[in-house]
């Protein structure tokens, strides 16, 4: 028997069709069955894109551009070592930026910049998920790309809170870098905001090797790379300081799990050639 095409009710899915056995019951569990069909057959079509876009820009050698340290670049690196994709590691100096800014030559006059075929690329982030999406490492289910670019944007939350301490103004700060106000912001983001942030990225993980859907993907890279941020000195007046210097290093200590994971990501094919070659910076 021919089979008829049931139409869904809902309008994101409206027009679209599935074959649906003549005499079979329609009930709203078939409808999400449909719904859910629906959604990967779309995810796999994007994907299917995806490799296309890949295999027209593996003939070039794209550009990352950015200052030489780690900073906002080194989940876009990581994400490119990862994935296995060369690229031209552009470091350039302050003076450079500043003169590049001011002639208008950096999309939205920020580094990082990303350049594929003479065009920029701006916003870290955005720059990795595209490189995660190139190369397998974002999920193709709808649900499961969201836990990942959840957890992605998690860590930029935590980093936003960390970084900025580097710029806050203390009028206290003397020639010897002894800063009162910025120490006072590093010991409470080591004993209160991290804690709870890293907390909640334990308990996602639990028991498992990886964070989404059991394979490698950019939200381990990116919890491992601020794993790795919070544990390094931030500015010149964290070097200084002992003991917020200790809590850094030991603010995985609770953390066996994660710290687990940070091992893992770092044993990764790619990554761990990265991590061996790198340059050696200060921040």
């Amino acid at each position: 028997m021919a089979p008829y095409y049931a139409r869904s009710s809902q309008p994101e899915l409206r027009g679209l069709q599935w074959p649906i056995k003549r005499n079979s019951l329609y009930t709203p569990l078939t409808e999400r069955m449909i719904k859910r069909k629906l959604e990967m057959e779309a995810a796999t079509l994007i994907q299917r894109a995806w490799r296309t876009h890949a295999q027209a820009l593996s003939t070039q050698i794209p550009k990352l551009t950015y200052f030489a340290s780690r900073g906002r670049a080194e989940l876009i690196r990581l994400t490119l070592a990862a994935g296995k994709i060369k690229y031209e590691d552009e470091r350039i100096s302050f003076e450079e930026f500043s003169q590049r800014k001011e002639q208008g030559k950096l999309i939205y006059g920020q580094l990082p910049v990303f350049c594929i075929d003479g065009k920029q690329y701006g916003q870290s982030y955005a720059i990795a998920k595209y490189i995660a999406r190139l190369t397998n490492l974002l999920p193709v289910d709808p649900l499961l790309n969201l836990e990942a670019e959840a957890l992605v944007d998690a860590t930029d939350d935590v980093r936003r809170q960390f970084v900025p301490i580097r710029y806050m103004k203390d009028e206290s700060e003397n020639k010897d870098n002894v800063a009162p106000k910025k120490l006072a912001a590093y010991s409470r983001f080591y004993s209160e905001i991290l804690p709870a942030a890293l907390r909640n990225f334990d308990a996602i993980l639990g028991t498992n090797r990886f964070l989404v859907a059991g394979v490698l993907t950019l939200a381990d890279i990116a919890v491992y790379n601020l794993m790795c941020t919070v544990q390094r000195s931030n500015c010149d007046v964290m070097d200084q300081d002992e003991e917020i210097l200790k809590m850094a290093a030991g603010c995985l200590n609770e953390f066996g799990g994660l710290k687990e994971h940070s091992r893992m990501v770092e044993g990764v094919d790619g990554i761990r050639e990265w991590i061996e070659a790198r340059p050696v910076t200060e921040r």
